[in-house]
């Protein structure tokens, strides 16, 4: 639905309204602050420009990504050639104890378009989890909320806080154990009689710990069989379903052959699951692809997946577990261009109401489909997501047997001023994550940083200082 004039003129005059009253939207107002004054016009999470759509994190690599969707044409402060505007995610956890803490804010820029279709965009912090726990201690399962705003960043340690324009999302997310030898160190500790880890005392620490018995193996078929049979059909055919498809892959595979022999104590009968095998339809009874995006500052695909079951993702956290594999296909005008596979580790966990959700990336690169300066290119996203095994490359209709596909637009970003495609141009972009159209002649940066993170304010450099930049052709 287009946005109404009227939306968009407001939007514009937004920031002087603020500044004349703070609350002037009234989403302050169940703030209780000291001083506000009355709200003019009613005005609260609207989202009929932007909206937070999925929270998922890699517990791997300590990446929690937002997906936004951008919905109209204007209403972003400009086209592609002007300075726009800025959306911000802010980010705060819930360990259990019932206190939000802030984990900080990312953002991204935008501006008007010149086509219609609804954009998705990926923005991403690093996380430094302040919980953890052994691999059989109770799991670290915190709940996200993050706040999107358009134009005004959220205030940090304000974890009710609500914008005029965005809105706010939970999500339950795992985080990852603590390495096993350090969870042995800390329980031998008490053991030796340590009150405090002295630097000689080390050897002993590590002897004893080398006493121990490696990490649990991941659990084998029958074990995987014996859990399924009580749940149903499915839940069996979804244990066997990594060997039965390895064994697909290469019959001749004897030790294929050998994993699936602890079915004989079941009585299963394989033939049974032949139409499942044979007949692949999208099953998201485990897991589900909610959402895909791009994270333009950092040129990555992103993929959210929700995992919904307490089992069925072979073995626990002290086990290997089981991968998703998400495939992205990008479509620049001309078909479906496959761009790589990438996948996220899970585990059988006692999942919360709502289920725990995950996010992968992959690279990539968009230097060759980048228009001139101020031609705002386009391009499709799908990402395809399939359990245990990854999707077949150069498929992108492939249906798995565990999993689904989602699609989107994304945003292909123009080239810097200056550059003329085909012509090989070094481009200065950012100097301490500001953008070199963000430095004024005497030096000083002002507006928001790369990704977001913060706010300059004739703000000078000093010290280490990083540069960063590309060189097209």
């Amino acid at each position: 639905m287009a946005a109404a004039d009227k939306d968009v003129d407001l939007r514009h005059a937004s920031k002087f309204l603020l500044i004349t009253n703070p609350n002037y939207f009234g989403n302050l107002t169940d703030l209780k602050l000291a001083d506000i004054p009355k709200a003019v016009l009613k005005k609260v999470g609207d989202t009929s420009f932007e909206e937070l759509t999925c929270i998922g994190y890699n517990p791997a690599t300590e990446i929690l990504t937002a997906i936004v969707r951008i919905k109209q044409q204007s209403g972003y402060g400009g086209d592609a050639c002007t300075d726009g505007s800025q959306e911000y995610v802010r980010f705060y956890l819930d360990y259990g104890d019932g206190t939000w803490v802030d984990h900080g804010v990312a953002g991204f820029n935008i501006h008007d378009f010149p086509f219609k279709d609804p954009l998705c965009y990926a923005v991403s912090i690093r996380l430094r989890p302040k919980r953890r726990s052994c691999c059989d201690d109770k799991p670290v399962l915190p709940k996200v909320r993050a706040i999107l705003s358009w134009n005004t960043m959220p205030p940090p340690n304000m974890p009710n806080w609500h914008p005029v324009w965005g809105n706010r999302l939970e999500r339950d997310i795992q985080i990852e154990p603590r390495n096993w030898f350090i969870c042995h160190i800390l329980d031998k500790i008490t053991d030796i009689g340590i009150q405090k880890i002295d630097p000689s005392l080390i050897d002993k620490i590590t002897a004893a710990v080398v006493k121990l018995p490696p990490p649990k193996p991941e659990p084998d078929l029958h074990q995987i069989v014996k859990v399924a049979r009580a749940v149903d059909d499915l839940a069996v055919m979804r244990g066997v379903f990594p060997a039965v498809a390895k064994l697909s892959a290469d019959p001749t595979d004897i030790a294929a052959w050998q994993a699936l022999a602890p079915l004989k104590a079941f009585d299963i009968d394989l033939s049974k699951f032949a139409d499942f095998l044979a007949q692949p339809k999208f099953n998201t009874t485990y897991e589900e692809l909610h959402c895909v995006g791009l994270d333009r500052d950092r040129m990555l695909l992103h993929g959210i997946v929700q995992i919904k079951l307490r089992s069925g993702y072979s073995g626990s956290l002290c086990q290997k577990g089981s991968r998703e594999y998400i495939a992205f296909y990008l479509d620049f005008g001309s078909g479906w261009e496959f761009q790589g596979t990438t996948f996220v580790e899970v585990h059988d966990i006692d999942v919360p109401r709502g289920g725990l959700w995950y996010q992968a990336a992959l690279p990539v690169n968009l230097d060759a489909h980048r228009q001139e300066y101020c031609k705002t290119g386009r391009a499709r996203i799908r990402g395809i997501l399939s359990w245990a095994v990854p999707p077949a490359p150069n498929q992108p209709n492939f249906v798995p047997h565990w999993g689904d596909r989602e699609d989107c637009w994304i945003e292909v970003e123009h080239l810097p001023k200056g550059v003329i495609p085909g012509v090989f141009t070094p481009v200065l972009e950012s100097i301490g994550n500001m953008s070199v159209a963000k430095i004024d002649g005497a030096g000083y940066a002002n507006g928001a940083s790369v990704g977001g993170t913060f706010t300059a304010d004739d703000a000078p450099f000093g010290g280490r200082t990083l540069l960063k930049g590309n060189g097209f052709n």
